[in-house]
């Protein structure tokens, strides 16, 4: 077992590829104390466990609704090797691949999902439940990066 200190924003390939050197440690030394004779297995406390339910389709599609930062923080832990944070625009799904929280706009009424703002760089501002989000990066289905061309649109 190791400590690990995570430090936000990280991607989950970050994570990934920062845990594998620890993983290969771990490996390593439980190999060395097997082989020397020094095993001690411990049973896992079920109060302190925690577990993770699988995930399907349904769980990789964002909700605008939500908070900036939690959207943001979903994008980053579905990214690869996963299929990535879906949304779905002009009734086609879009894998969003990069997107940071942003200042936010006040709203006399508040309608998640819009876009509120293009950049020349293709990057676009979305409302959010709370706050603002930048997506710097959205795919296709073919994997093409998408630019959108209008400012009119709901991401749903």
């Amino acid at each position: 077992q190791e400590k690990f200190t995570l430090h936000y924003p990280m991607t989950i390939r970050q994570l990934f590829e920062a845990l594998g050197p620890i993983y290969a440690e771990c490996v390593a030394r439980s190999i060395a104390c097997a082989h020397d004779g020094f095993t001690q297995l411990i049973k896992q406390n079920e109060d302190d466990a925690t577990y993770s339910i699988w995930r399907d389709e349904a769980d990789f599609r964002i909700n605008w609704c939500d908070d900036a930062t939690k959207i943001s923080r979903v994008v980053d832990a579905l990214g690869f090797p996963y299929g990535g944070a879906v949304a779905m625009h002009d009734g086609r799904p879009i894998r969003v691949s990069r997107a940071i929280p942003i200042a936010d706009v006040v709203f006399e009424d508040r309608h998640p999902g819009k876009l509120w703002k293009l950049h020349p760089n293709g990057s676009v501002d979305v409302v959010c439940g709370t706050g603002m989000l930048q997506l710097q990066e959205c795919r296709d289905e073919r994997d093409e990066v998408i630019r959108f061309g209008k400012l009119r649109t709901r991401l749903s």
